[in-house]
């Protein structure tokens, strides 16, 4: 779906949200300062190149209940959503 909000990892220490509107930025849920993230929750980011799809296993490394993110949900796209 063209429209859906991407639920995103970016260099492996920023766990967020891109919306179809404003593709440029990563909207954070969740930073891993352990693993040298400099940002927290509730601030953007730009997007770089390291920039991919969250899949299961980043829900529970940054520690996000992946239940509102359901897969029955056609708003969200990550990895664990699209079945791959």
């Amino acid at each position: 779906m063209k429209d859906q909000i991407k639920i995103c990892v970016q260099d492996e220490n920023l766990f967020g949200y891109v919306y179809p509107e404003n593709t440029d930025s990563l909207s954070i849920i969740s930073a891993l300062h352990t693993k040298g993230a400099h940002n927290n929750s509730g601030t953007s980011v730009l997007i770089n190149d390291s920039l991919r799809l969250a899949n299961e296993s980043d829900f529970d490394t940054f520690r996000i209940h992946r239940s509102q993110y359901d897969r029955v949900c056609p708003v969200y796209d990550y990895i664990f959503n699209k079945g791959i």
